[in-house]
């Protein structure tokens, strides 16, 4: 729940779906998955992410732009431990959160894109 504003929290939390898979050697793999319809709520929830990113991860996320990109979205993970202790960090290994953001028809150049999270990092997280 870290990762959404706190004002978001409640009701987030209404809106978890949950799954239930299990691995090769049978253990039980918990999936939840949140969708955001508000654009306002999205707006806030990747502003929050992007703004609670170290330097350096910010720095990381916007040279990888290119490789993170996938038409219209922007494919993002971050360690899901780190996450659950009130840390947003970048990660590539397998225990994350993975954040899949659409992006409107403008933000599809790396350029456009390096702006938009640049000015929501600046901006302060608006209120739900």
């Amino acid at each position: 729940m870290n990762l959404f504003p706190e004002e978001l929290r409640e009701d987030v939390t209404k809106n978890i779906y949950k799954m239930v898979t299990h691995g090769y050697h049978g253990n039980p793999i918990v999936i939840l998955r949140v969708l955001l319809s508000s654009e306002k709520d999205s707006e806030n929830t990747f502003s929050h992410i992007v703004s609670s990113l170290s330097e350096d991860d910010f720095q990381s996320l916007v040279s990888t732009i290119p490789e993170r990109f996938d038409h219209g979205k922007l494919y993002i993970r971050v360690d899901k431990q780190k996450a659950y202790g009130g840390n947003v960090s970048l990660s590539e290994s397998d225990d994350v959160i993975r954040i899949v953001v659409s992006l409107k028809p403008h933000l599809r150049s790396p350029q456009s894109i390096e702006n938009f999270l640049i000015s929501l990092r600046k901006a302060p997280t608006r209120a739900a």
